[in-house]
């Protein structure tokens, strides 16, 4: 499998970010690149790249329906109380296990599992 392309919220840990560059996939850390910006923006900048957007802000399914376009996908990770290592290890997987089913959905990860849903 070819590697995603992903925009990393400011709130993602580094560990995630990490992890998921050593594995092959290209991350573009908002935290690195353009740090502070709006999250509206945010949003904007993973639309124009077409690239899945991670989070761990769970305002983001309210910023990307104001623009009536999904990025390509958007993945909230609630992951309070994790480990960095969790965090890392489980997100890691994420696009491992549903990298064919992401385009246009919104997922969340949690301690409950993994939840995807398509936008309306």
């Amino acid at each position: 499998m070819a590697g995603l392309l992903i925009v990393a919220d400011e709130d993602v840990d580094n560990g995630i970010i990490r992890s998921l560059r050593l594995n092959g996939n290209t991350v573009r850390a908002i935290i690195e690149e353009m740090s502070g910006i709006p999250d509206e923006e945010v949003v904007h900048v993973a639309i124009c790249l077409n690239a899945l957007l991670i989070t761990q802000d769970k305002g983001y399914g309210r910023h990307v329906r104001r623009y009536g376009k999904p990025p390509q996908g958007l993945v909230l990770v609630r992951s309070a109380g994790w480990s960095s290592a969790r965090k890392a290890l489980t997100v890691l997987e994420f696009p491992r296990d549903y990298s064919d089913r992401l385009v246009g959905t919104f997922a969340v990860i949690d301690t409950g599992g993994t939840r995807i849903a398509h936008w309306p």
